[in-house]
């Protein structure tokens, strides 16, 4: 029996990133700002990375488990398109060629007013 396994060590992490996106998410559902951020004193992060978050723990169980049927494997081939294309967009607001604003699309009415929540960190769109 193998003591450590790299299979073993994704699936761990891949469930702590997973866990942590939707309680972010769960946290601007619900108004919970401990959940949006750990300390109140800190900016909380943005629903637009949570949801990223969780799409990419998403392909990751997706690729470690091997699809079967055909929509699981389109699954797994549209959601590295849709996060490209996510971060690619952003980029492309920082250098200011772009106007979508797409974080601002979830949980706009909390995030009124709150100019801090409004963009995903320009190292996060890289990524």
């Amino acid at each position: 029996m193998k003591l450590f396994s790299f299979a073993r060590l994704a699936r761990a992490t891949n469930s702590v990133v997973f866990s942590v996106g939707i309680l972010v998410i769960l946290g601007y559902i619900f108004n919970v700002q401990v959940l949006m951020s750990m300390n109140p004193q800190l900016t909380a992060m943005n629903p637009a990375t949570a949801i990223c978050l969780v799409l990419c723990s998403t392909w990751v169980w997706l690729y470690l488990q091997t699809p079967s049927t055909l929509f699981l494997k389109i699954l797994a081939k549209s959601i590295p398109v849709i996060l490209f294309m996510a971060g690619a967009e952003k980029l492309l607001e920082y250098a200011g060629l772009s106007h979508v604003y797409y974080d601002r699309w979830f949980f706009k009415t909390i995030l009124n007013g709150r100019k801090q929540y409004w963009h995903t960190a320009p190292c996060n769109a890289a990524a």
